[in-house]
């Protein structure tokens, strides 16, 4: 069976969810992430922090019932 993934890399946030290919939300699962504010009006991240966040949400949404 096909599935889908979308991944959002917010603002506050990283989550992912998984749906089958009739669009059926399989599952989905967020966990807050931090942002660098290095100075007013600028926000960077972390790039190994995303990637690991990345991976811990697309890891736990397939076994997390919507």
């Amino acid at each position: 069976m096909r599935y889908y993934i979308g991944l959002d890399n917010g603002g506050t946030a990283t989550k992912a969810a998984l749906f089958d290919v009739h669009g059926k939300e399989i599952g989905s699962y967020g966990m807050a992430t931090r942002a660098i504010t290095p100075r007013p009006g600028f926000v960077e991240r972390d790039m190994d922090e995303m990637w690991e966040a990345n991976c811990a949400v697309i890891g736990v949404c397939w076994i997390k019932p919507a």
